[in-house]
């Protein structure tokens, strides 16, 4: 799964507005590098990492797990909005060109819609936006 510049941004404004790295096998994460942009790695048992770049294996600590942003895949953002209450209303296709997305909080009668070419990055922004709109829900998650 190779992301987009984009789409590391969004999964880097889910990690500023609390959303943790995971780090459970088989999780898909992240890390910058100043001069070189950002590489993608798969979480292995042991605490290892592979570069999905590179194709090398690296042990990581806990510090430098601290660096890493995780990237959900939509299946897993679709658990993450269930736990949260927030509900899915609508996904779908428009003129066969972009994704349209509409979440409903459970509690609130506001929705939220977004709009991309990508499902992957509307759902990210989805996400987001429900995270940044709703602080107190980022401990629920």
């Amino acid at each position: 799964m190779l992301i987009s510049p984009e789409q590391f941004q969004l999964a880097q404004e889910l990690r500023d507005i609390g959303l943790s790295p995971r780090f459970e096998v088989g999780d898909i994460v992240a890390r910058g590098f100043a001069d070189l942009g950002y590489e993608e790695f798969q979480v292995l048992p042991g605490s290892k990492v592979l570069s999905l770049t590179a194709g090398t294996i690296t042990a990581i600590d806990a510090e430098q797990s601290s660096h890493f942003i995780w990237l959900p895949t939509i299946d897993e953002i679709v658990a993450l909005l269930e736990r949260l209450s927030i509900l899915l209303a609508e996904v779908n296709r428009h003129e066969s060109r972009s994704w349209m997305l509409t979440l409903t909080p459970e509690q609130k009668s506001i929705a939220i819609a977004v709009s991309h070419a990508s499902l992957q990055t509307v759902m990210l922004i989805g996400l987001r936006n429900v995270l940044r709109d709703n602080p107190e829900l980022v401990q629920l998650v």
